[in-house]
């Protein structure tokens, strides 16, 4: 007697035909399980992102913003109170529109467009958390240690750091005032570490820097 005749046959086919097909449709569920999970995570860390930058969004206004997180050439210069301008086209982009309001001028220049770390410097400058949003304001601007200017094509913008790391400064629209931003205290020796790192600030003058912050282990009570 023979066995496996036509109709055994096509029930093999059938029945391998029947799992090729959950095959191909549970592949096709978990790439869309696999898509619909990139895009609830790409939501979640976008949410995040803007609740974490959403107050320096707008103290600076979206286009300086942008240029703060995606500028594509970043120049550094330190300055020093009392230092008269340098000649003319030692510095790029220097002297900014606001120069009259410093008290010195650049005494260096660093390109920063490459260097290492610069990402880092970004978050720092741009992250909510890293200030100190209810502190009263000081009646005078602080002394001015760095210049930075962010910029792509003819769209620029320039913030400010003070000798000591405590505040970020940020020529109004006019260039006739700087408004003030306190830092944490936590966020200075982090910037005095990373601008040691790059050459802005030479170990003597970390030093001095570190020095003029006082020392943290002796809290708020030697004030």
């Amino acid at each position: 007697m023979a066995l496996g005749g036509p109709a055994v046959t096509s029930a093999r086919f059938t029945a391998v035909d029947e799992i090729h097909r959950t095959m191909q449709i549970s592949g096709r569920i978990a790439v869309l399980s696999v898509f619909a999970l990139a895009v609830t995570l790409s939501a979640g860390a976008w949410w995040y992102h803007y609740q974490a930058t959403k107050r320096m969004a707008d103290f600076w206004g979206p286009a300086a913003a942008n240029l703060l997180v995606r500028g594509e050439l970043v120049d550094a210069y330190r300055l020093e109170p009392q230092s008269p301008p340098p000649a003319s086209n030692d510095f790029p982009d220097w002297p900014p529109p606001f120069a009259k309001l410093l008290e010195g001028s650049a005494v260096q220049h660093v390109d920063l467009t490459g260097a290492k770390g610069l990402i880092h410097l970004r978050h720092a400058l741009t992250q909510d958390s890293n200030y100190l949003w209810d502190a009263a304001q000081q009646d005078a601007a602080p002394p001015w240690a760095f210049a930075f200017r962010f910029s792509d094509g003819d769209d620029a913008t320039w913030i400010l750091l003070s000798d000591e790391f405590d505040y970020l400064g940020r020529p109004t629209n006019d260039d006739a005032a700087i408004d003030l931003l306190a830092f944490r205290p936590e966020v200075g020796p982090v910037l005095r570490e990373y601008f040691t790192d790059i050459g802005l600030l030479g170990d003597k003058e970390a030093e001095s820097a570190a020095a003029d912050v006082g020392d943290p282990s002796q809290g708020a009570g030697g004030e």
